[in-house]
């Protein structure tokens, strides 16, 4: 506490001093892995700081906020729970979420992300479209010089969200495996981030306090393109042009809820809000107070 302290009160501190608080905070995420995503911020900034050959590392408001978050559990006298066990895989029934991304196309308006559910029997239980606005599409990344409808692990991570922001009572209580094309996303959620890509591991975050808070169990795993009958689907819902008969069916039958418009307008316009997580955790948890 008293290296978190020094942390909360200076804005620059010596490199060794933050390296000997990530050093303790590694350790205390082994008793709680739900608070290593609170790290990112923090390593993002003594990289920044051997990077430019600084003596000293900044504290972000955004590392700073984390920080606060770790004080507030560090002395929390109900914190020290056993060390947890990570289930090396779901069990037999459980429901499969197969989503599918596509980024920039020569038709602006047919891009998007679809995500189709099912139960423990196979059954469907719901397909969605959310189509891409050409604004979002041509926007610069944050972390590097090329546009966001060219980063597909960010594109694949909404489609993996979406279920769980639009239909949190079916998930409530379940395990569900996450299927998608993009082995990022399966590395990115084992390691709860994604270096070099700041949005991403919003997004993450936000899967992160949304599946603890229903008390569900998330397994992403990697679904080569187009290798099942719901890949397919997932894949041509991603556009409008490829959409079959069929495909258009199943869309009209199932009730097409809208995202948040805070969502979809962060969507449009991405930035770094590290409070998009929270403000994502308290839709769900109204939706849910509501039913």
């Amino acid at each position: 506490m008293n290296l978190i302290y020094q942390a909360l009160n200076n804005e620059f501190l010596p490199i060794l001093t933050i390296q000997k608080l990530l050093g303790k905070l590694n350790s205390a995420s082994l008793m709680c892995p739900f608070m290593s995503m609170f790290k990112r911020n923090l390593n993002v900034c003594l990289g920044d700081a051997l990077r430019g050959n600084s003596e000293s590392v900044r504290i972000t408001p955004c590392a700073l906020n984390d920080l606060k978050i770790w004080a507030g559990h560090l002395l929390d006298p109900d914190q020290w729970l056993p060390i947890p066990i990570q289930p090396s895989s779901p069990p037999i029934h459980h429901k499969v979420f197969v989503s599918d991304a596509a980024g920039i196309s020569s038709k602006w308006f047919d891009s998007g992300v679809a995500s189709i559910g099912f139960n423990e029997d196979s059954e469907m239980l719901f397909a969605t479209q959310f189509l891409w606005s050409p604004k979002m599409l041509l926007s610069p990344h944050p972390d590097n010089a090329g546009l966001m409808g060219e980063n597909s692990l960010f594109l694949e991570f909404v489609g993996v969200l979406i279920p769980f922001v639009l239909f949190p009572e079916m998930v409530q209580h379940q395990h569900i495996v996450c299927l998608v094309d993009n082995l990022g996303c399966f590395n990115g959620w084992m390691n709860k981030t994604v270096k070099n890509d700041v949005l991403t591991s919003i997004l993450i975050r936000a899967l992160i306090l949304i599946s603890h808070y229903l008390e569900c169990i998330v397994h992403i795993d990697y679904l080569p393109r187009m290798s099942t009958s719901s890949a397919r689907m997932a894949d041509r819902m991603s556009r409008r042009s490829s959409l079959t008969s069929r495909d258009r069916f199943l869309l009209s039958k199932f009730e097409q809820y809208s995202l948040p418009l805070f969502f979809v307008s962060w969507l449009n316009s991405p930035g770094v809000d590290w409070t998009m997580p929270m403000d994502l955790l308290n839709h769900v948890r109204n939706k849910v107070m509501k039913t």
